[in-house]
């Protein structure tokens, strides 16, 4: 998953390691760059949209200006991360002096590594963030329950079948009548996801 998020080789080789070394289990050193490296060919190799969506949206990506969308509920998104403009700040602590660097405004200039590794999770969060909003509302206007937590999405047992209709209808009617900050990658037909575990 964070590779999707724009995760690095070796930020996820750090996650790899630090989970081990939370479990307490000894892996040979270089190991875990071996399976990061596996597991991002893989990912390359059989979800080719993935790294062409976050190609698309890095390259949006400029100093100078934050690139910016409406989600499909309307709310508008800000991908901004400005350079900060610092000063210098001569102060006393006790018998001694202390120089402190302080941000106390922000430049127009975007810090780019940063825009550009934010982007693709602040597209995929804002999608998320929208339908979590337009499955709100039609459970309040039709009186069901719901408790949510990130992308999970709870009622009671009785409002179980219609708050999955409800997802796959909102999902469904999101993306119709969406144009997004990428092109369309694939073929798949939401028309054509049903079941009872597209959404379980």
């Amino acid at each position: 998953m964070t590779f999707c998020y724009s995760s690095t080789p070796w930020g996820q080789a750090s996650q790899i390691y630090k989970k081990l070394r939370e479990d307490r289990i000894n892996i040979p050193r270089g190991a875990p760059q071996e399976i990061v490296t596996l597991a991002r060919e893989t990912i390359e190799e059989q979800i080719k949209s993935a790294p062409a969506i976050m190609a698309q949206l890095q390259a949006l990506v400029t100093k100078d200006e934050p690139v910016r969308w409406v989600s499909p509920s309307g709310l508008p998104i800000c991908n901004s991360y400005p350079k900060p403009r610092v000063r210098a700040v001569q102060h006393y602590l006790h018998d001694r002096s202390v120089r402190c660097v302080l941000s106390v405004d922000w430049k127009r200039e975007q810090r780019l590594d940063k825009a550009r590794s934010s982007i693709a999770p602040n597209y995929i969060h804002s999608l998320d963030s929208a339908l979590m909003a337009l499955v709100a509302c039609q459970c309040e206007r039709e009186g069901i329950p719901l408790i949510t937590i990130h992308d999970s999405f709870n009622t009671l047992p009785p409002y179980a079948d219609r708050l999955r209709e409800i997802l796959m209808e909102e999902l469904r009617k999101m993306y119709a009548g969406y144009e997004g900050l990428v092109r369309p990658t694939g073929n798949l037909d939401l028309n054509e996801v049903r079941g009872t575990y597209a959404f379980s």
